[in-house]
């Protein structure tokens, strides 16, 4: 950084009110106090096969009740490749946007796909338990 510019920083720095700083700082606090979300029916996934493999994608999510064997595997390697529809003189943060937007309807929908399994396999095969006793 040149001299020019780290004394610009350090005047942005300086002419900032200290009150924002305190705003910013106490604001960090409560986020960190607020509720936890509440529990997920998924466990963490295992990743069975190793990088090498050619399964390296794929992700096991294991029933965690004692002596039960079941598990859903999902492999995200093989998600469907589809067109990103970006508008005319687009910019590298509309295709940002556009992967980004992308990626988060993917993870959601696996999500309610894993959801929708467990909460099938716990009412079928682990009744007594109900399904907010997955972990």
């Amino acid at each position: 950084m040149a001299g020019t510019e780290l004394d610009d920083v350090m005047a942005a720095l300086r002419a900032r009110p200290v009150a924002e700083d305190w705003a910013e700082i106490l604001a960090a606090q409560k986020a960190a106090q607020a509720a936890p979300p509440p529990p997920s029916l998924i466990p963490y996934p295992v990743f069975p096969y190793g990088l090498g493999s050619g399964l390296g994608g794929v992700a096991r999510f294991e029933c965690q009740r004692p002596g039960c064997g079941w598990a859903v595997e999902v492999n995200a390697d093989v998600a469907p490749i589809e067109p990103l529809i970006l508008p005319a003189g687009f910019t590298a943060d509309d295709v940002s946007a556009a992967l980004s937007e992308r990626a988060g309807v993917r993870v959601e929908t696996q999500r309610a796909e894993l959801e929708r399994a467990f909460r099938e396999h716990l009412g079928e095969v682990h009744p007594e338990d109900g399904p907010g006793a997955a972990h």
